[in-house]
């Protein structure tokens, strides 16, 4: 059986991981992504821009992994509280 004590810190480690993962979100929404890289067309008089590409920084990836676990344990709490007041 599943404690309510172990309900509670399913819950907490959730709500942590998605207030976490929206302050990473937020501050690195807030930086220019650089990609380091560029070209050089001699005898071109335009300026190339690639087309359907969007660039994602390392912070955003890392708050949006925190943001997926951080959903997935509520789901799960969830699921788990469901279940139990299913059972009885």
């Amino acid at each position: 059986m599943t404690t309510p004590r172990a309900m509670r810190l399913i819950l907490l480690a959730a709500v942590l991981c998605i207030i976490g993962a929206a302050a990473i979100l937020l501050a690195g929404s807030m930086r220019p992504v650089h990609y380091g890289w560029f070209a050089y067309a001699p005898l071109a008089d335009t300026t190339f821009v690639p087309q359907g590409g969007y660039l994602i920084s390392g912070p955003s990836v890392a708050g949006l992994a925190l943001l997926a676990a951080g959903l997935l344990a509520l789901a799960f709490w969830s699921g788990l509280r469901l279940g139990l007041r299913n059972g009885r």
